[in-house]
């Protein structure tokens, strides 16, 4: 028995791993710098700014690294050479690429500065509008995350898979809160499969 529960417990643990990377995965291809600069521009412009720019130099990371060590490899320094070699040349990589993103940290807060970024009264373009469906389905957001709240509070949505998986009896209130939230976490993708055949049928 305890040799099926430490099993299934790895299991659940691998899951919840998994799902925390499409998570973060998901929140990556979602929110763009643009939609991060709408949403927290008016409020924290510099806080905006300044996480739009960590979402554009992650990738850059990335991207600058495998070209330098492609360029490496190309050259035949990973080719024939121990461990300790190989080390020297990723250290070697990794200090230009330090240098190159720094560079262009500098360059692109002068690009900034220039623009009249921070400058008092400045005005901020989006291409994003906040309209009557929208201000709608934010009052949804709020009304469901509150009656789901409600719901777990007072014990309806008890779940625990940790070390064997136990819920609590399924009621009427535990239907409504799976419900709900069923409800509010589908509606962007029916909204998108809607919205797509439209266009697909005017097209």
């Amino acid at each position: 028995a305890l040799k099926n529960i430490t099993a299934c417990t790895v299991k659940f643990m691998s899951a919840a791993a998994a799902a925390s990377i499409l998570w973060c995965r998901t929140l990556s291809k979602c929110m763009t710098s643009d939609k991060v600069i709408y949403l927290c521009g008016w409020i924290f412009p510099k806080l905006a700014v300044l996480i739009s720019l960590i979402l554009r130099f992650i990738p850059l990371f990335g991207r600058e690294y495998r070209a330098l060590t492609d360029a490496q490899r190309a050259m035949g320094m990973y080719k024939d050479k121990t461990a300790a070699d190989k080390v020297r040349s990723s250290l070697s990589v990794f200090s230009a690429l330090v240098s190159m993103v720094l560079e262009d940290s500098i360059d692109t807060a002068d690009s900034m500065r220039a623009r009249g970024v921070y400058l008092k009264g400045r005005n901020t373009y989006s291409d994003f509008k906040f309209l009557p469906h929208d201000v709608i389905l934010v009052i949804a957001d709020i009304a469901v995350s509150a009656a789901v709240g409600l719901a777990s509070v007072r014990g309806y949505t008890g779940f625990t898979f940790y070390p064997v998986i136990t819920m609590q009896p399924f009621v009427t209130g535990t239907a409504a809160a799976y419900s709900l939230f069923a409800a509010i976490s589908l509606y962007p993708f029916v909204s998108e499969v809607i919205f797509w055949k439209r266009s697909g049928l005017r097209a």
